[in-house]
């Protein structure tokens, strides 16, 4: 036998799947699928790793095991042979039979030792997380959450700060210093989400399949802690809404005091408009935080929503191409290839469909692609110049990204539902 059918027999025989095998031997999954289908072959200390996972010796491992059954036959005749030998030879008529009874044990021992050579420890596939996965999507939820409510909190510092100055100067103050809470917050939330929206692209890529190890009460408690997260997020909006409206007068009264009866009103007014803004957005900051983590944490257990998204990874690293697809099949076991593709009514034993969806994929993507960079881009556009002043300043010049980035929603949605 070849290498790559004792690896596969070995792997079969254990129960585990090309991931859980290269988990363990700390290579990537597709390592192991090369190993199988003889187009790489493994280092020597990779090799005497497999021995100590299939608890096997690395002969076994390279060439396989001995015929057993040859093996066993041969110590039957071996047995049966000694006794009928050896019986016209006795003294008395109590040997043979002391004999025969000792050869008969032969092949039953013979059978039991190779038998407990050629076993190794089973390996069921665990019922619990053994990829890091739960790990890895409540890491990824905390970051992106805390990432955009970073920038959004930047911007709600940096209006107070306006207000505070106003206040300090008694007249209305435009400094380009309020903009550094903007960047902090700007540069904390990019080295949160760039870093995490790296890893989880990085990790979909390694890790394409999972299999669903949630129970339903899991998800039942995901699903609770959504709806409790929505709920709070909406309480926290509406919240802030109640604090720009009906909260300008007491935050003018404030400043007043602050300022002293000579205040002018209208600075006073002003001053209070800043900070009730800033506090809407800084309740606007928890609800979305509680959006976006509770969101991810919903959708975390529901694996195959994750296993859709790995495929569009999987899709942009083995490109639409004939090696593509090909590379991509080869890859993937058969069961990898059912849980990836069944669920968008592809058989993914034919080359001929998965191209076609390849294709279809990438058209959407590259649709998609060029029309949100053409949204941003003007977005950008829009912004830079009422930061800068172009026809004038104002405050609220990072709406324009926000816009771009709802529009780029909607123009995701349009074109995944419509665009065939």
């Amino acid at each position: 036998m070849s290498f790559r059918e004792n690896l596969l027999r070995l792997r079969t025989e254990h129960n585990m799947t090309q991931e859980q095998l290269a988990t363990l031997i700390g290579v990537s999954r597709q390592s192991v699928a090369k190993w199988e289908s003889d187009r790489s072959y493994p280092e020597m200390d990779k090799l005497i790793k497999m021995t100590g996972i299939f608890g096997c010796t690395l002969d076994e491992l390279v060439m396989g095991p001995a015929d057993q059954e040859v093996c066993d036959d041969a110590a039957l005749l071996q047995g049966g042979a000694l006794a009928e030998d050896a019986a016209p030879h006795f003294a008395s008529a109590e040997e043979p039979e002391v004999f025969a009874s000792q050869a008969a044990a032969i092949p039953a021992a013979s059978s039991v030792s190779a038998a407990s050579a050629v076993s190794a420890p089973a390996f069921s596939a665990p019922a619990t997380d053994v990829y890091g996965y739960d790990a890895h999507m409540r890491s990824f939820a905390k970051r992106i959450a805390w990432g955009v409510a970073s920038i959004i909190l930047g911007v709600a510092l940096m209006i107070v700060a306006e207000g505070v100055m106003t206040l300090s100067a008694g007249y209305p103050v435009e400094s380009a210093a309020i903009l550094l809470f903007l960047l902090v917050g700007l540069g904390v939330g990019l080295l949160l989400i760039i870093p995490a929206a790296t890893q989880h692209s990085a990790f979909m890529r390694e890790r394409p399949v999972i299999r669903d190890f949630y129970t339903a009460e899991e998800k039942r408690r995901a699903g609770s802690q959504l709806a409790y997260g929505i709920v709070g997020g909406i309480a926290l909006i509406f919240l802030g809404v109640v604090a720009l409206d009906y909260g300008t007068g007491s935050y003018a009264v404030s400043a007043t005091s602050m300022l002293g009866a000579g205040v002018e009103s209208h600075i006073a007014f002003e001053v209070a408009d800043l900070w009730a803004v800033g506090l809407m957005l800084v309740l606007i900051a928890a609800a979305v935080w509680c959006f976006i983590y509770f969101g991810i944490m919903y959708s975390r257990v529901h694996v195959r929503e994750y296993n859709g998204e790995a495929l569009d990874e999987l899709i942009d690293a083995y490109g639409d191409g004939t090696m593509g697809v090909e590379t991509l099949l080869s890859d993937l076991s058969p069961e990898e290839r059912q849980l990836l593709f069944d669920s968008e009514g592809i058989d993914g034993a034919n080359p001929d469909q998965v191209r076609e969806f390849f294709n279809m994929k990438r058209r959407k993507s590259k649709l998609l692609g060029g029309v949100c960079s053409i949204i941003m881009i003007v977005a950008t556009i829009v912004g830079l110049c009422l930061m800068f002043g172009i026809p004038t300043f104002s405050p609220y010049f990072w709406m324009a990204w926000v816009v771009g980035g709802l529009v780029c929603a909607i123009a995701s949605v349009v074109v995944n539902t419509f665009v065939k």
